[in-house]
């Protein structure tokens, strides 16, 4: 079933459904991992992601503190599970380095070394999966508890526009620098974007499916961009476990210059996407057909 409204259902029942329906089945991705547990984590964290841009849109039915609660428990979940995952794509954004440029092997090396140290078989611990699991079980209890406020099409309206907002004004200027703060927000805005138009698809006009494409499009190169920032601050933590001096600082260099560019294709995208005032932005969008 699409992650999407269905026309001439209520908005908030709808809104519901559809969180309800994600959490469910990244419940039950976590109690059956195998046979590829990767994929199982990596599907059950996706959904979550869902689930918290669904929350943003039902935030003023359900009440601050409610959705703070449900939400707080959603991420905790997503988070629980992020260790191997994280692991996993710094290591393979260095591998794709690596094919083309020999310095890198060394570090490759060492980040393959840490991810079986700290998350292989001989470091086994305590299932962090059933946890998760159970925190989207409390999540869901909580999200079917009838207390809802109304008004779902007036506040869709208000939250898509919201959150349009959020992520025009989060839209940073180039930043080289290793703590990547401001693109990391960024890229949480646009994510939550992205996800409430896959929401909202039936009540687009066919000029914004072409929207849709770029934003996913920008949320590629966020999210490669931020893989990148990562691993420079994994080499600058400890520069003498990766190597050679000259290998590493020469593998720090090529970061910042992937960075830029990176940064740069991200922007100029991003202000062609965002460059629409707000107002003008969700008029565009036929809410009229739920």
């Amino acid at each position: 079933m699409a992650f999407q409204l269905k026309q001439r259902e209520a908005v908030t029942t709808e809104l519901l459904r559809l969180a309800d329906r994600q959490l469910r089945l990244a419940e039950r991705q976590l109690q059956m991992l195998e046979p590829d547990r990767e994929k199982a984590v990596h599907q059950a964290r996706r959904r979550c992601k869902r689930v918290r841009a669904v929350l943003r849109l039902l935030r003023k039915s359900l009440g601050e503190q409610r959705y703070r609660d449900i939400n707080g428990q959603v991420r905790d979940a997503a988070g629980n599970l992020s260790g191997a995952r994280d692991a996993d794509v710094l290591l393979a954004t260095a591998r794709t380095l690596a094919a083309d440029d020999a310095a890198w092997v060394s570090v490759t090396e060492e980040l393959a070394r840490r991810r079986r140290e700290r998350h292989g078989p001989e470091a086994e611990q305590p299932d962090r999966a059933v946890q998760s699991a159970e925190d989207l079980r409390q999540a869901r209890q909580q999200l079917q508890s009838p207390r809802l406020k109304g008004g779902g099409r007036k506040r869709l309206r208000k939250t898509l526009q919201r959150d349009y907002r959020r992520a025009r004004r989060r839209l940073p200027e180039p930043d080289p620098g290793l703590e990547g703060e401001a693109w990391h927000d960024w890229r949480k805005a646009v994510k939550t974007h992205g996800l409430q138009l896959d929401v909202v698809r039936l009540a687009l006009p066919g000029t914004m499916a072409d929207r849709r494409r770029r934003v996913k499009r920008l949320g590629k190169l966020l999210g490669d961009e931020h893989d990148l920032q990562v691993l420079a601050v994994t080499l600058a933590a400890a520069p003498q476990a990766f190597g050679k001096k000259a290998d590493v600082q020469h593998c720090q260099r090529e970061l910042a210059a992937l960075r830029e560019r990176q940064q740069s294709e991200a922007r100029e995208l991003g202000m062609a996407l965002f460059a629409e005032k707000p107002g003008r932005f969700i008029r565009r969008l036929k809410l009229g057909k739920f």
